[in-house]
């Protein structure tokens, strides 16, 4: 009889423990829901062309109000990021990015001035091709970079210097 019982606190026992880690690992599943998903997004100003250009830009921001920067041929520079949290509702990263920062943006060429886009920022005709219109940037994954989701890429072309 000693024996009977014995046996069955021990099975009880282990059923007891076998349901308390089923109901911890239950809890710890459930307390971490959804997490938000972080976009990290990179904005890029390319010079297409075979020539040096200055991109020459008035700011918006104290920090930012006169900026010169000289783009070799084919090559690129840095003009902001895009970093934002949403669960439910990724949004364009184009939209996302600061033109706010930008009043007018100046291109030259050995000195020459070529082209003046100015903002706001808006959804324009594929057509046209302009700093400030958001059907003229391009957006890239880029899933092999560690924290980055991708880049909004603005390109300079040849046409926009003639």
């Amino acid at each position: 009889m000693k024996w009977i019982m014995h046996s069955t606190g021990i099975q009880i026992g282990r059923s007891i423990i076998l349901v308390f880690i089923f109901l911890l690992f239950a809890a710890i599943l459930c307390e971490k829901g959804p997490e938000p998903t972080t976009n990290n997004y990179t904005a890029w100003v390319h010079n297409s062309t075979t020539s040096t250009l200055s991109f020459n830009y008035i700011g918006s921001s104290e920090y930012s109000r006169k900026e010169k920067y000289l783009i070799p041929a084919y090559d690129s520079i840095k003009v902001g990021t895009v970093n934002y949290n949403d669960v439910d509702n990724l949004l364009d990263p184009i939209e996302q990015f600061s033109f706010n920062d930008f009043l007018y943006v100046k291109i030259y060429r050995n000195d020459s001035l070529k082209v003046t886009w100015e903002g706001p920022a808006a959804d324009l005709p594929d057509s046209v091709h302009s700093f400030f219109n958001y059907n003229s940037w391009e957006i890239k994954l880029t899933p092999d970079v560690p924290g980055q989701t991708g880049t909004i890429n603005f390109y300079i072309e040849e046409t926009d210097l003639e």
